[in-house]
């Protein structure tokens, strides 16, 4: 392949698949290795941020003094944020809860709750939780907690509802929100 033209390469007559490859020439390289190749997935990669909206019973604050949160400070204390599912979302990338731990913890517990489904559907929908997950933090050192584990057969237009728990006393969390991140 190394002297066909471009125009004489047959054109691709399907949407890539994300594994799919493409040549990059990177110039800012020495000419030996200035060729590289990137998959589509991550060319095409999105991401967002919501931010936690809401809690049943913990703080709404911003106790980080930086950011925007809501603080978990007691054993069952609850954050929650809501989101739709884009319309150009093809598979997940990575979905993380964005925490501000206020104590470095061995093992910090907090539980990790969702529910989506699609407009029509009954909003009971797809339950997932993750329940022994834990988490080795450090005082006030951003964490991303990963929650792709309880959005398993998520697709475009579902309505999803993040719900995060302290479960365990001394482990409070200041919770930023929920970063994802999709192709």
């Amino acid at each position: 392949m190394a002297s066909t033209k471009l125009s004489a390469l047959t054109e691709l007559a399907a949407k890539p698949a994300a594994d799919d490859e493409l040549y990059i020439r990177d110039v800012s390289e020495i000419a030996a290795d200035e060729s590289k190749r990137i998959t589509i997935a991550n060319l095409l990669t999105k991401e967002f941020f919501t931010p936690a909206t809401g809690t049943s019973t913990g703080v709404a604050s911003a106790s980080t003094g930086r950011y925007a949160a809501v603080l978990l400070n007691a054993s069952g204390e609850d954050a929650y944020t809501t989101f739709t599912i884009p319309d150009d979302f093809n598979a997940m990338v990575e979905a993380v809860v964005i925490v501000a731990p206020a104590a470095t913890q061995a093992a910090a517990n907090w539980d990790i709750y969702s529910t989506y489904n699609a407009i029509g559907e009954d909003d009971s929908g797809t339950l997932e939780s993750d329940l022994a997950s834990t988490y080795n933090v450090t005082n006030d050192e951003l964490f991303e907690v990963d929650i792709s584990g309880v959005l398993s057969a998520l697709a475009k237009g579902d309505v999803v509802g993040i719900f995060f728990r302290q479960s365990t006393a001394g482990h409070n969390v200041d919770v930023l929100g929920v970063r994802f991140k999709y192709n």
